[in-house]
């Protein structure tokens, strides 16, 4: 009499798996039989049971929970005593994570926060955390789409950004990079003079100098306008901007826009003020004259143009002032009470 054939299942590797990682599953039954399943809704299959009374099954790779269901057992030889048993395990899978860290960004190194979830995203997770090798700091480090990057002081060049989305159970961490250009933005690190004097036809220049990513391109403004080179004028592109002979027509107040990479923007200078005085001409030079003494009065008239900020009457090369002299700082002088 051979006695009725016993069968178990159970799962004796990782349950539950992540996504695409596997288990073991053991049988243990009556030594030399053979054990029908099935796995899943699948169709019938066997594994020998040798005289240890036990085998094991690899699973593979599994993606969904999946049902390892026993149909009978019977001893491999005859007779069989086949006997039916609908026993199961299930080898619970847990979805793994995903991390997607987005595109790429590039900013100014000015700009304050900035916003670094373009095109990120994240599933199957426990949370989300940004960090960076850089030297700045991020802000709202866990919300998928509102965390930035506000860039230490001076910092440019390139920094990584890493996603890493937190797996549940058995499932690891899920890791996702990119990067972040940091543009050094333009800074002016000598204004030009802010004001300058010069007589007409007299040469003059205005100087800049400013850092950034480069290269870095000048433009010169007289009163709002963009220069142009030309005539007495050269350099409007350059940090210097030279006038060889200064006209009134020059004078006004300069201004220069610097230029560095993309995206920083532009950067203005400080107001650098030319006054030009026109150069003094005597149109009528005073006349000589004899009187007699004692005469009331005589006077001296002189006329002349530019840029005149005021007269001094001479005698034999001394300047004259008060007693009977008047208008000594004008353009007509009076003497009265003329005497020897």
């Amino acid at each position: 009499v051979i006695p009725t054939p016993t069968v178990s299942i159970s799962i004796t590797g990782t349950n539950p798996i992540c996504a695409g990682g596997s288990s073991i599953i053991t049988f243990t039954a009556t030594p030399n039989t053979t054990i029908t399943y099935k796995v899943g809704t699948g169709t019938n299959q066997t594994i020998l049971i040798g005289n240890s009374g036990s085998a094991t099954l690899n699973t593979g790779s599994l993606l969904t929970n999946t049902a390892y269901t026993l149909v009978n057992v019977g001893y491999t030889n005859s007779p069989s005593c086949l006997i039916n048993n609908a026993s199961f395990v299930t080898v619970n899978v847990t979805a793994a994570p995903t991390s997607v860290a987005g595109t790429a960004v590039i900013a100014c190194n000015n700009a304050g926060a900035i916003n670094i979830t373009a095109g990120s995203s994240a599933t199957n997770n426990n949370g989300v955390t940004w960090t960076s090798n850089g030297t700045g700091t991020i802000a709202n480090a866990n919300p998928l789409t509102t965390a930035t990057y506000t860039p230490g002081a001076g910092e440019t060049g390139v920094v990584t950004l890493t996603l890493t989305a937190t797996g549940s159970g058995p499932c690891a961490n899920a890791v996702s990079t990119k990067t972040i250009t940091l543009v050094d933005a333009v800074r002016i690190t000598t204004q030009p003079a802010p004001t300058q004097t010069v007589c007409s036809s007299f040469p003059v220049s205005f100087t800049v100098a400013a850092t950034g990513t480069g290269p870095l391109s000048y433009q010169w403004y007289l009163k709002g306008t963009a220069l142009g080179n030309g005539g007495t004028i050269s350099g409007v592109t350059s940090a210097t901007l030279n006038i060889s002979q200064a006209a009134t027509t020059d004078a006004g107040t300069y201004t220069v826009i610097v230029t560095g990479a993309s995206p920083c923007s532009p950067l203005t200078s400080a107001n650098a003020v030319l006054t030009v005085n026109q150069s003094i001409s005597i149109g009528g030079q005073p006349t000589s004259q004899t009187v007699c003494e004692g005469i009331s009065s005589v006077t001296f008239s002189v006329t002349a143009v530019g840029s005149i900020s005021g007269y001094v009457w001479r005698r034999n090369g001394i300047p004259v002032s008060g007693g009977n002299y008047s208008g000594t700082s004008t353009a007509t002088l009076t003497i009265t009470g003329i005497t020897l």
